[in-house]
């Protein structure tokens, strides 16, 4: 009676424990299953659709009639794809539960060429190491920084100090200021990030002036030194538009003296030199053979293509109609053909659109006017909310048209993570180092262009091949067929387990067959287990009386029940023995 006393005791600790959590995770059982079987019902339908969308069922896919450039095949994917991820994600959650919850739609990437899904998870988030995400924080930003993700930049360049032609200081005392005091300096290198001071010298009369004056590249190298050094930062960021071309020769000479001295004053003994590319205008003038020499990266400013132009059109066109038209492509290849080395540069791309208005003329055509700039945020809060934008897939730009009944109209040019997505894709096609952001805060109060770096940047990865075709295959096919014959099984499975049962009554009648079971305390384990996986069925009937504890205490009571008649035997299984 003392053993009894004793497993009782242990049962009824562990019931208490059990109970104590068990609604939780009873709870979290069921929402799971319930999902499970949805997944189930949807499964085979969902799965031809997204297979059909992406290009995977066999049939060719017709080419458009603006595929005539010869690009990578990634750019040209069909718009169906823009949302077919984060319809169909649930796929690769259903057919690895052991990951559920770990992954989103937006952390899921397909690629087209190697059929080949790449997962990110977000619980490792960490750039790879292999590329560059570069980012200008504008000094009219402000406070804007706080929500940067810094985790995913590897260089932060404050923006800026405008250089004084005549003697090489700056003109903006002020932004200066806020150089030596803000703490997103602090907080960059808090998380690894590279952090340079981006020097400015735009217009031609102001570039003519600083290149012929090599007194002022002096005072400007001893300013920036202290600059640098008195935030213990890393270098500068050279950015010079509208260079006159007959000065080039005496820019890469400012460089050269730049990198000489820099290194020899800044505390880290080598100065990170970066410097920028125009899109197109002025790109005569910079020789990036002699660039490379001096700077460890250079930066194509993939962005105002159409800026303040008359003729509406994408601020960051991809490409264009005409082959020899102003693209981000060709200017790529311009700078390709002139000694660029891409493992040290990156693609800078904007997260600003641009902005037109027209107005009805007597020929009943729109004379349009340009507008202004206008950032990712300004653009999301503007016409998301109301508006579906159109496409170009030339340009691989989104852009709103709307009329208005005063015979006026607006146009709007912009960027998404859709659109970036596949020139960050065109970038890595032609191994540039990664990509920049003009500018970092324009998209604040939004994480999608977050999400996408994170996606396209970080190295948590995980390469999958063809989920969809995976739930197609034998486990979810068996899935799907107990789930269907749910109802039957446990039926069977019940009065299977009742014929055992009864036939187990009978046969301890026998005092012979109870002396060999229970006089082996191994033998009476066995049974114990036995009974209680006969008792499954019965826990099946279970999810029909009430919520999760009332179940957890009728599982309870059923198996105190069946330890109670083990034990008991126990003791007197030689009553009837002759």
């Amino acid at each position: 009676m003392k053993s009894i006393r004793w497993w009782w005791l242990l049962y009824g600790v562990a019931f208490v424990l059990f109970a104590a959590c068990g609604d939780t995770s009873y709870t979290e059982i069921r929402r799971s299953v319930r999902k499970t079987q949805m997944g189930i019902r949807n499964i085979k339908g969902d799965a031809r659709m997204a297979k059909k969308t992406v290009g995977l069922d066999g049939k060719p896919v017709a080419p458009t009639e603006d595929s005539t450039q010869a690009a990578d095949p990634r750019l040209v994917s069909p718009m169906e794809q823009k949302n077919m991820l984060n319809q169909y994600s649930y796929l690769y959650d259903f057919i690895n539960p052991e990951s559920a919850n770990k992954f989103s739609s937006a952390n899921i990437s397909w690629d087209s060429v190697q059929n080949i899904y790449y997962i990110k998870n977000e619980a490792k988030r960490k750039l790879n190491s292999k590329y560059e995400v570069f980012g200008w924080h504008p000094y009219w930003m402000g406070s804007a920084w706080e929500s940067y993700s810094f985790d995913l930049l590897s260089t932060v360049a404050y923006f800026c100090y405008k250089v004084d032609p005549t003697d090489g200081s700056y003109t903006n005392p002020e932004q200066i200021r806020e150089w030596r005091t803000t703490a997103m300096i602090d907080s960059a290198k808090a998380h690894h990030c590279r952090v340079l001071l981006t020097v400015a010298s735009h217009g031609t009369e102001q570039n003519t002036t600083f290149l012929s004056n090599e007194s002022a590249w002096s005072n400007l190298i001893d300013s920036v030194a202290l600059l640098v050094n008195a935030r213990k930062a890393d270098g500068v960021d050279l950015n010079f538009e509208q260079v006159p071309e007959e000065y080039s020769r005496a820019l890469i000479l400012f460089i050269e003296k730049l990198r000489s001295e820099l290194d020899q004053k800044i505390l880290s003994g080598h100065a990170f030199i970066s410097a920028s590319l125009p899109s197109f205008s002025n790109r005569t003038s910079f020789d990036v053979e002699a660039m490379h020499r001096y700077c460890d990266q250079l930066v194509i400013m993939g962005y105002a293509f159409n800026a303040g132009q008359p003729m509406t059109g994408a601020v960051s066109p991809l490409r264009s109609k005409q082959a020899s038209a102003p693209s981000i492509v060709e200017s790529v290849e311009y700078y390709l053909k002139h000694g660029l080395d891409p493992q040290h540069t990156v693609l800078a791309l904007p997260y600003y659109g641009a902005q037109w208005k027209g107005t009805i003329n007597k020929d009943g055509l729109y004379d349009t006017r340009y507008d202004k700039e206008i950032t990712y945020r300004e653009v999301m809060q503007l016409y998301d909310k109301q508006f579906v934008p159109q496409y170009d897939p030339v340009s691989m730009t989104n852009y709103h048209f709307m009329e208005f009944p005063d015979s006026t109209s607006v146009e709007c040019w912009y960027d998404d993570e859709y659109t970036l997505n596949k020139k960050y894709d065109f970038a890595l096609s032609r191994n540039f180092k990664g990509i920049g952001i003009w500018a970092l805060g324009y998209d604040n109060g939004y994480t999608a262009l977050w999400s996408l770096i994170d996606k396209k940047f970080t190295s948590d990865t995980i390469a999958v091949r063809d989920p969809i075709a995976e739930a197609d295959g034998y486990p979810i096919q068996m899935g799907n067929f107990l789930l269907r014959y749910r109802d039957v099984f446990m039926i069977a499975f019940l009065f299977f387990a009742i014929s055992v049962v009864l036939g187990l009554l009978i046969a301890f009648q026998d005092w012979r067959v109870r002396e060999s079971v229970f006089g082996n305390q191994l033998f009476r384990y066995l049974l114990l287990l036995i009974m209680t996986i006969l008792l499954v069925p019965l826990l099946g009937l279970l999810q029909w009386f009430g919520d999760g504890r009332w179940q957890f205490l009728i599982a309870f009571l059923l198996g105190a029940l069946c330890l109670f008649w083990v034990m008991r035997v126990n003791i007197s299984f030689h009553s009837d023995r002759p």
